[in-house]
């Protein structure tokens, strides 16, 4: 842009620079915001090539390419009239994690079909050039797509050629993906065992399910606990240890120190009764941001089971793996409308700003929290009615 109006200093300083939002310590000055500067006409981006496979070139040269080739785009657009000799578009759509943001979505949604896989499969996703590559190859929906062989080595030779950014046996992995996900789509099929062996799913005499909050600070200002008499449910009592103002280092630590005695009283009285205890959360949050309290960390320490690595090394799944996604798979609803940590943020402020819509507020947390706990146990108790000890995974 520099260039074009005539203000660029020259062909060898050729830069741009990226704006830092982090403070960065300088000698002699305070910490302070910086600009970085990246030689733009340095070749440092991988990029495909038809007649070369993978090439480097610089951001400007993948700039130009890409802007030259929207051009060309827009222009044959705006010759298309409806008219029978007007020529077809450039590009089509092709789905990508982007769409759910894009103002765009529901004209290419209906431009792509309804059985367009690049829609469809959100897990596993390929990316444009090798849904392009299948498209050229006549496979354009799910089911084509759930038909294919990729093993073949007659379609990889001809497959391969076009998607050099990928080894052959990495483009292969990434196929044999998306055909598995196509499969499970046109079978109506929500997880499938990784092995066709029997699933075995963590269990323990005194299950406690954890789940803690945080605030935009990222101050923990509640830790969910939900703990039940092994696989019984009717036994389950939601023990939260919560404080709806606001924290700082000295408060935020007792919270933890309260979290973690009940932990540790559970398991002393669990291991004087001879019997074993576990510790159940989603994902690595509970034990990556907790492991600052020592206190905590502690108390979990060798019971802690992340439900989310377990069930991903378990079983392939149709689309999301977060918590909300797979405990509908059982029929489970959070209490609460619109369920998701952003909105906790807000309401815990509310909670804490006092005022008519304060105690609605603190309710909501709660009520939202106890549905994250609440869902761990309905994963593993459906996992264990639908695949039941003995049977193989099939």
């Amino acid at each position: 842009m520099l260039q074009a109006c005539g203000f660029h200093p020259g062909p060898d300083r050729l830069f741009g620079a990226i704006i830092g939002t982090s403070t960065l310590a300088v000698s002699g000055r305070d910490h302070e915001l910086v600009f970085v500067w990246h030689d733009l006409s340095k070749p440092t981006r991988p990029t495909f090539s038809r007649s070369r496979g993978r090439v480097v070139r610089s951001v400007l040269e993948r700039y130009d390419h890409e802007h030259g080739f929207r051009v060309k785009v827009a222009a044959t657009a705006a010759r298309i009239t409806g008219a029978a000799d007007d020529p077809e578009p450039l590009v089509v759509p092709i789905g990508q994690k982007e769409c759910g943001q894009c103002p765009y979505e529901l004209w290419c949604a209906e431009a792509m079909g309804p059985e367009d896989p690049s829609v469809l499969i959100t897990r596993g996703r390929l990316d444009p050039r090798e849904w392009q590559t299948l498209r050229r190859m006549g496979i354009g929906t799910t089911g084509a797509l759930a038909d294919l062989e990729p093993e073949d080595p007659a379609f990889l030779d001809e497959y391969h050629p076009e998607v050099t950014h990928y080894s052959r046996e990495q483009a292969l992995i990434r196929l044999q993906a998306a055909v598995r996900q196509a499969r499970m789509i046109c079978d109506g099929v929500d997880l499938q065992p990784i092995d066709a062996t029997t699933v075995e799913v963590p269990s323990a005499d005194i299950e406690i399910d954890f789940d803690i909050e945080w605030d935009t600070s990222g101050r923990i200002y509640q830790w969910g606990l939900r703990v039940r008499d092994g696989q019984d449910d009717t036994t389950a009592r939601y023990e939260p240890v919560v404080s709806f103002e606001p924290l700082d280092d000295e408060a935020e630590l007792a919270l933890a120190e309260r979290a973690a005695a009940r932990i540790r009283q559970l398991r002393a009285e669990a291991e004087a009764a001879g019997r074993t205890v576990a510790v159940y959360h989603w994902s690595h949050p509970e034990v990556s941001m907790t492991r600052k309290f020592a206190c905590v960390a502690a108390a979990v320490d060798g019971v802690a089971v992340d439900l989310l690595a377990w069930f991903l090394k378990t079983f392939h799944v149709r689309g999301e793996a977060s918590i909300k996604a797979v405990a509908q798979f059982f029929g489970f609803t959070w209490a609460v409308d619109d369920p998701g940590g952003r909105l906790s943020q807000a309401k815990v402020e509310i909670a804490r700003a006092g005022g008519d819509e304060a105690p609605a507020a603190r309710q909501w947390c709660l009520d939202y929290n106890e549905s994250d706990v609440a869902a761990q146990a309905v994963i593993r108790d459906g996992i264990r009615a639908m695949f039941p000890v003995g049977e193989a995974g099939g």
